[in-house]
């Protein structure tokens, strides 16, 4: 017992420590994150140490733990740069990144960037590191050159200068000692690390999409981008031709298994695929997969797991399938969603975050705290629009984009119940979705007739009893389930939803293109509004009473916390703030988010914040407001000490200053205390 106690002293005290020094801006705590990708995906790298993966994409890097696909981290590029190619090192303690203008080193396990280095007047495109961590390889575009920097300190050793064309890939041979790089001219090259000159060259003819993949050992050299769609084997030492593989299409990229037993290819359009051949006979044992869950884009990235056991493959607008090596099955996405908002719910237990594809239709359940899965993944036949979990718990209600159309299903199961009509060619289903607080009705929006359906759920199916409104293209359910807000034309307006009485109407602004998130507060009493005109607007419709916030950047999504004292606010400089819903003064700005936010949602214990980004990731944060200060999932005894600890002190971006008021003080223990023991 003491042991522990001393434990949880010493973790504490370590975390005083590591926030003394903190920024001003505090920054989110996320407690876990299921991460889409932003654009193309440029490169995926496995540590060779630890179960992470690397993506990079754009202007991030996203590392995700492989055995839980959470995103364990993010790395932003520099501004107005974007990542083109990354390599770990062999130590699995670096991450090196070839970017537009530059070559940066991070520390892999911190995301801390070590160093960056420009190349002048040449482009960076690929990046390796050595076997024995001593340098990075890159090849760039510009001048041409292959250059060798050292992995220290970012200095340039060496630059070699051969080839005419960008140099499209550089790889080290298994001692260290030797560079090899590609080019679309055609040319090879092998570099002495210790010598300036050219030690030898093997000459192909011109590669339009040159790229090459060299073998563990260091005796193959796969080159592919032919015009005439064939994959080249060759023998590094003498450069003679071992072996042609063909391909419907042109192959675009390569990748050895770790024991350099099979080769994996990506091709392109219009036969888009990975083929994997066995190399001790050259038989190819993929494709045919043994599923339909082919790419529609081309595969422009392969990449195996440490173990060789499984590969991950990336094209234009896949969800980076992952597929076993001995039977070509895909066995689950690196990401759940990509580039698209997803629909979130929480459960009335607030124990599970629901998340829908708008896309894909696939939908998920996730642990609130922890993130892992409590039910597989389901498929729904159409895309997400729109959620919504019955107060009993035993309905989930699922809008279905393009199909016109509402199922409800056993939420436990996801087992059918029934299917109910709402929309039509020309007004698609479910800008929103509610049940009554006491789960006897369904309302949907927007609704063929117009305005918000109204349908009591029976035994054996449903009754139509009324609509409400008129138009309803966007609506929005108050909390304590008596209201409704519905855009009607372009202006909004408020409904009793048991009586389906009008209370009142917003004259102006009014929203002709709809609006980008629509929230009430907990009492019902407030609508905040995020127009498409970059604007915010908190309506007090009982007093008819109008703000307009003004928001540092364009804002994304609103939503009150659960007690109403504040509206948090995301927007286009990836931050999220706060205002006091009593002045309408901003609170506190936290940073960190990477990518907008556009979905907020807070749970009704006032313990998480629920974020949904515009590339397809989902996360959970503390709420910041929520005094469980060091993360455990409640307030006790340690987050009172952290306050006490800390009584009295003043600054910015205290540890204990749970109001962000700039003092240790009274309030703050007051606010640990009002909620001790949840």
């Amino acid at each position: 017992m003491a042991w522990r106690l001393c434990k949880r002293m010493g973790a504490l005290f370590a975390l005083v420590g590591s926030l003394a020094g903190a920024i001003a801006q505090p920054a989110l705590e996320i407690r876990w994150m299921l991460g889409g990708a932003w654009r193309e995906v440029s490169d995926i790298a496995f540590s060779p140490t630890d179960d992470i993966v690397a993506v990079s994409s754009y202007n991030k890097i996203s590392l995700h733990d492989f055995s839980t696909r959470g995103v364990i981290r993010e790395i932003a590029s520099p501004p107005n740069q974007f990542y083109r190619a990354i390599a770990y090192s062999s130590d699995g303690q670096w991450l090196a990144a070839a970017l537009e203008s530059s070559v940066a080193l991070y520390d892999a396990r911190r995301g801390v960037q070590v160093w960056t280095r420009s190349l002048g007047s040449d482009s960076p495109t690929a990046i390796a590191v050595s076997p024995n961590g001593e340098y990075l390889a890159v090849g760039a575009r510009g001048l041409n050159r292959v250059y060798l920097l050292r992995r220290s300190d970012g200095s340039i050793v060496r630059q070699w200068s051969h080839h005419t064309r960008e140099v499209s890939s550089v790889h080290f041979t298994p001692d260290s000692e030797h560079v090899v790089s590609a080019a679309p001219d055609g040319e090879v090259c092998i570099w002495n690390v210790n010598g300036v000159s050219l030690v030898r060259r093997y000459s192909f003819g011109a590669i339009p999409d040159c790229q090459s993949a060299l073998s563990p050992d260091g005796q193959l050299l796969a080159l592919v981008g032919f015009t005439d769609n064939t994959v080249r084997l060759i023998s590094l030492s003498t450069g003679a031709p071992i072996a042609s593989l063909q391909t419907p299409a042109r192959a675009l990229r390569a990748a050895f298994t770790p024991d350099g037993q099979h080769l994996a290819v990506g091709v392109s359009l219009p036969q888009p695929g990975v083929h994997v051949w066995r190399l001790s006979d050259l038989t190819r044992l993929y494709p045919p997969y043994p599923d339909t869950d082919t790419p529609d884009a081309s595969v422009t990235v392969v990449a195996f797991s440490p173990d060789g056991q499984y590969w991950i493959e990336a094209s234009e607008n896949s969800l980076l399938p992952i597929r076993r090596l001995d039977t070509g099955a895909r066995v689950d996405n690196l990401l759940r969603m990509r580039d698209e908002l997803p629909v979130l719910q929480l459960s009335h237990d607030l124990r599970t975050v629901y998340a829908g594809s708008p896309s894909t239709g696939r939908l998920y359940q996730w642990d609130c705290f922890t993130g892992a899965p409590v039910a597989p993944e389901f498929q729904e036949r159409s895309g997400v629009a729109s959620l919504a979990i019955d107060p009993t718990g035993q309905w989930i209600a699922i809008a279905l984009r393009d199909t016109n159309a509402v199922a409800v299903r056993e939420r436990a199961t996801y087992a059918p119940w029934l299917e109910i009509p709402v929309g039509n060619s020309s007004l698609r289903t479910g800008s929103a979705l509610g049940f009554s607080p006491d789960g006897s009705r369904l309302y949907a929006a927007p609704w063929a007739r117009g305005g918000v359906a109204v349908w009591r759920l029976l035994s054996d199916g449903v009754l139509f009893e009324r609509a409400i409104g008129a138009g309803g293209r966007q609506a929005a359910y108050a909390p304590n389930g008596r209201y409704i807000a519905a855009l009607t034309t372009d202006q909004f307006a408020i409904w009793d939803a048991e009586t389906g009485a009008r209370l009142a109407v917003l004259g102006s602004p009014s929203f002709p293109w709809g609006v980008l998130s629509l929230n009430f507060s907990p009492d019902g009493r407030a609508l905040a509004i995020v127009g498409f005109n970059n604007r915010l607007y908190v309506w007090r419709w009982q007093e008819n009473v109008l703000h307009e916030i003004t928001v540092n950047g364009s804002p994304r999504g609103a939503a009150f916390t659960a007690d109403g004292r504040a509206l948090a606010v995301s927007s286009s400089n990836r931050s999220l703030r706060f205002w006091r819903t009593d002045t309408w003064q901003s609170w506190v700005e936290f940073g960190g988010l990477m990518t907008d936010a556009h979905t907020l949602l807070f749970s009704s214990d006032g313990k998480h914040l629920v974020l949904g980004r515009a590339d397809g990731a989902v996360a959970v944060a503390r709420n910041p407001f929520y005094p469980d200060l060091n993360g455990d999932g409640v307030v006790d005894d340690a987050d009172l000490l952290i306050v006490l600890l800390n009584f009295g002190n003043s600054g910015t971006n205290l540890l204990g200053d749970v109001n962000y008021d700039g003092t240790v003080d009274d309030a703050d223990l007051l606010a640990v205390l009002l909620v001790f023991g949840q």
